[in-house]
């Protein structure tokens, strides 16, 4: 029973996250819809560099706490969440400054408003799903996709639906949801409980978070360098097609992130307690769930951008381009569905190390073949050497977790 409750909470964790990326979904659209290329561009820019962001924190903050999970204490809890508001800071700097480089004129104070408060709330989130509290994660990611919704539909129906006012929704959405997830909002944005123990940090720093950092930088460069250098040298408007792409997938990759924050934890209960049968159980769990979601996902992107593209892209002269780049996408979203799944089994055996070495291998060769493909080819051609990629690091990911799982077998 014990194992069906869990079962249930992790469905109402991907289910919550999936009207995230719903929510996510239909403000991109309307702007897609509503706004221009150049404005829907500079928004997809500031929501992939967010990913990151938030990738940072869940390598650098939370994935040392889910190895020191067992021995949380007030003092160690007080450091990360200090640190959690410094990067927080930083993050806003960042994406204040990079809506002025895309838009001279852009609504720099907003972008760097919601990406300090969605950073937060991810901490904030994810330190409630390590303690075993995963409805306050499921409440925020409600709320925040209930507010994205409402405030969408109100900018729609009064025809102001722009690069600005999304942003505010997304301020919004950010903050509302950090307060749906209880205490452990109010533990991170006023972190006074005791006296940090910067010492168990630093800790946490060498053993997990910076080969888990290391490993979430190398593997943006592997997958996003094309995206990064399509929007800094080529502009918005050129980058649009991959963001619109993406965008169409948005829903499988949040369904892949769900599961790895949900399973992970549970991987690693289930290694600590030397149950073999309930880590093999919670493998297969996470790719029934990943390809059914990849399935959905599919048949929504085919649908969208098959029957009626000229809704969605106003442009017609590039439509083509963008069915490539969806076409792509749909490949490039199958091998990750597997990588992302070794990926949790080895994060929950402490492999952050091996999993970082091997991205950087893979970026290595990844960012300047991307860029000589862009420059050649074209933008949207980037995206080959980004599926080339995604098979190496399946086939080493694969091979890894079977070396060990033979080390396992073998006491």
């Amino acid at each position: 029973m014990r194992h069906d409750g869990n079962s249930i909470k992790a469905v109402s964790s991907i289910v919550a996250q999936c009207a995230l990326a719903g929510a996510a979904l239909v403000q991109a659209l309307a702007l897609l819809l509503a706004g221009s290329l150049t404005q829907y561009g500079t928004f997809a820019a500031l929501q992939l560099v967010q990913g990151l962001m938030l990738g940072v924190v869940s390598a650098l903050l939370l994935s040392p706490l889910l190895i020191q999970l067992a021995s949380q204490n007030a003092a160690l809890l007080s450091a990360y969440a200090r640190l959690q508001l410094a990067l927080s800071v930083v993050f806003a700097l960042v994406q204040a400054l990079l809506c002025v480089w895309l838009i001279r004129d852009g609504p720099a104070l907003l972008a760097g408003g919601a990406i300090f408060f969605h950073s937060v709330r991810w901490y904030a989130r994810g330190l409630a799903q390590l303690n075993g509290q995963l409805l306050h994660a499921v409440a925020s990611d409600a709320c925040s996709a209930v507010v994205l919704l409402t405030g969408v539909a109100v900018l729609w129906w009064f025809d102001a639906v722009q690069l600005s006012t999304l942003l505010a929704v997304n301020l919004a959405a950010a903050l509302l949801g950090c307060v749906a997830t209880g205490s452990y909002f109010w533990r991170t944005l006023w972190p006074v409980q005791a006296k940090p123990d910067w010492l168990r940090l630093r800790q946490g720093w060498r053993g997990q978070g910076r080969p888990a950092l290391s490993g979430t930088l190398a593997s943006e460069a592997a997958a996003n360098a094309h995206s990064y250098f399509a929007a800094l040298l080529f502009g918005p408007l050129a980058f649009a097609p991959l963001a619109a792409a993406a965008l169409l997938f948005r829903p499988v990759v949040v369904v892949q992130q769900s599961l790895q924050q949900t399973e992970r934890p549970a991987m690693r209960q289930a290694l600590l307690a030397q149950n073999d049968g309930l880590f093999q159980q919670l493998q297969r769990r996470f790719f029934v769930f990943a390809l059914a979601a990849l399935g959905a996902n599919v048949l929504l992107a085919a649908w969208l951008m098959g029957l009626q593209p000229e809704w969605l892209w106003s442009d017609s002269s590039s439509i083509g381009q963008w069915q490539l780049a969806g076409v792509l996408m749909a490949v490039l979203c199958f091998f990750r569905v597997f990588r992302s799944g070794f990926t949790a089994q080895l994060q929950a055996r402490d492999a952050f190390a091996f999993l970082a070495r091997t991205a950087w291998q893979a970026a290595v060769w990844v960012i300047p073949l991307s860029v000589l493909v862009m420059m050649v080819f074209g933008v949207v051609w980037s995206l080959m050497v980004v599926v080339l990629a995604e098979c190496w690091l399946l086939v080493r990911l694969q091979q890894h977790c079977a070396l060990l799982q033979r080390q396992v077998a073998h006491g």
